[in-house]
Formats: structure tokens, sequence, C-alpha cells
């Protein structure tokens, strides 16, 4: 009686990883960042600016740099590119104004040109990772998204040292002429931790 017990919980235990295991097509996980239940994408509104950022999974930028590459030369980089991108953790912040982005020409040349120049060059110092160890990480490198005005947000991808062993973690996102003051998100490391793979390969 005692064995079968055994075997039984064996095999739930094996079911139950599995199910933690989860993987999910491009579009699919595309999806569980976005619902905000799944503590992944958060947003916050502060003087008419919407503030959003959102966790990207490490299979979600594989996925993304292996568009367009032939089906039968992916399996051979998928590891690769793993590996090289599984040393960061990726988040995109997003800044919008009445549904739009927040660098509009229309608002003055010497304003729009003081704020792409913050946006493209000087970010990496306006945004830091605080950890529940109480470490400060900051941006390994960020890029600003130009869509020339034709986006609903201002987006920009920023890559930091990875956050996998690091707990529970805040974005902090400095005051830098917006006038939203500091703004904190909170990621917890169960819900990180939580997120589903990708099946590529």
């Amino acid at each position: 009686m005692l064995q079968k017990k055994i075997i039984l919980l064996s095999c739930l235990g094996l079911a139950l990883h599995s199910c933690g295991q989860k993987q999910l097509s491009p579009p699919q996980l595309e999806q569980y960042v976005e619902d905000a239940s799944n503590g992944l994408n958060q947003t916050q509104h502060v003087n008419g600016i919407d503030v959003s950022v959102k966790y990207q999974p490490v299979d979600l930028i594989v996925s993304r740099e292996l568009q367009g590459e032939p089906e039968g030369s992916i399996s051979s980089v998928i590891d690769s590119l793993r590996n090289i991108y599984g040393r960061y953790s990726f988040f995109t912040i997003s800044f919008s104004k009445n549904s739009k982005e927040i660098l509009q020409p229309q608002e003055g040349f010497s304003t729009y040109s003081e704020l792409l120049q913050t946006l493209a060059f000087r970010m990496d110092k306006e945004v830091e990772i605080i950890t529940s160890r109480g470490d400060t990480l900051y941006p390994v490198n960020y890029y600003l998204d130009r869509s020339y005005a034709t986006a609903n947000a201002s987006q920009l991808l920023f890559a930091f040292q990875s956050v996998k062993e690091a707990g529970d973690c805040k974005i902090r996102i400095k005051e830098f002429g917006l006038v939203t003051g500091t703004l904190i998100f909170s990621f917890d490391d169960d819900a990180l931790k939580a997120t589903p793979s990708i099946q590529l390969n």
C-alpha cells in the first residue's frame, strides 16, 4: 500500500512539473505578458502621462531574433541565442500622452529635441533596478524604438544584468522632465520565474 502511494505521489509530482513547464507559441506568450494579472505588465497614470513597464521574457527576444530565418536553421542557433540573451533581463518602458507618443514635433523644436536627446542617449542614467537584496542594477544597454510619431507610445527596450537570482525587484524611473516624479514598479520574483517558455524548435 505504501509503495502504491509513493508511486502515485511521484506521478503527481511529474504531472505538476509538466504543467509548470508549459510552453506557448510566440503570440500566446505575448498575450501572457500583456495580461496584467500575470504580474509582468504594469501601468501608472501620472500628470496626464501613461507609463508602462513590461517584462520581456528571453524567449520572446530570441523568437524575434529568429523571425525570417529558414526553418531548418533555427534549431542550430536557438541554444546559442538563449545562452547569449539569458545573461540579461529585458523590460520595455513606454510613455504616452492622450494615446500618442510623448515625442511630438508640434510641441516645439526645442522641447522635442531635448526630450529626444534624453530618450535616445540619457535614459541609462534615469532607470535602474533595485533588488530585494538592496543591490542597484543599471542598464547594460537600451534602445529607443523610433516610430516618428506614428505609434501610440514612445517605447524603449532595456537590458539589465539578469535578475533571475535577485528575488523581488523594483524598477525606478527618475524624474527626467515629464513632471511625473520618481516612479516605482514592483515585480514579484515568483511571477517572473513562472513565465512560460516558447516552443521554438
